[in-house]
């Protein structure tokens, strides 16, 4: 079995960051593509963000950031409310789920219907697709690599909180673990649940998905 040493001076180094997922939404329940669309939690929701908050409760967040959008915004106020040593939440513009564009608020069956060509497309291709009036989904990636670049310039050691949405989690573990986001759909994570994962000197290692 092979260890990585973590400890200098008797004491553990090096960053971990939880990723929460925002709590269900409607649209969640009713399985619509939804990003920009600002949608706050249902009853369901609320429960699950309580659920997150009993996880969390007893960590020390050294920041806490959350994606300003209603669904993101509430679950990281429940979570902190509840937290034992509770931080300020800082909204960053860059936390947003990928805008999906004309398709927002349809389901996949009326995309599928009413945009043939373009699905066709996203489904072949994702990464080098471009939302009809939305997003591109290349552009959104990079800049989820490039806040997660920055995020581990400032922060070192300690616990990071980041409450944001699905888009936006699974590219960020895809691009710390693989260089891009072409693995993105490999992984999966409900809402209301959390990805754990650790970086230093370099390594980075996916602690717990779905938790």
């Amino acid at each position: 079995m092979f260890f990585i040493k973590r400890v200098k001076g008797g004491k553990v180094y090096g960053v971990t960051v939880y990723f929460l997922r925002h709590g269900q939404t409607q649209y969640n329940a009713e399985k619509r593509f939804y990003g920009a669309t600002d949608v706050g939690l249902c009853a369901e929701g609320v429960a699950e963000a309580l659920n997150a908050a009993g996880f969390l409760k007893t960590l020390v967040f050294e920041a806490v950031y959350a994606s300003p959008l209603s669904r993101a915004r509430e679950t990281a106020e429940i979570v902190m409310e509840r937290n034992a040593a509770p931080s300020d939440i800082t909204y960053i513009e860059g936390l947003r789920e990928v805008n999906f564009g004309d398709w927002e608020g349809l389901m996949a069956e009326d995309i599928e219907a009413r945009y043939s060509p373009d699905w066709k497309e996203y489904i072949e291709g994702f990464q080098d697709f471009t939302f009809p009036n939305g997003d591109s989904i290349g552009a959104y990636n990079e800049r989820t690599r490039n806040y997660m670049e920055g995020l581990l310039k400032r922060h070192t050691s300690g616990n990071i909180l980041i409450v944001s949405h699905k888009g936006f989690i699974l590219s960020a573990v895809s691009n710390m673990l693989h260089g891009d986001s072409r693995n993105m759909f490999k992984y999966d994570l409900d809402t209301g649940k959390t990805a754990v994962m650790e970086f230093f000197d370099g390594f980075c290692i996916l602690k717990a998905l779905n938790v």
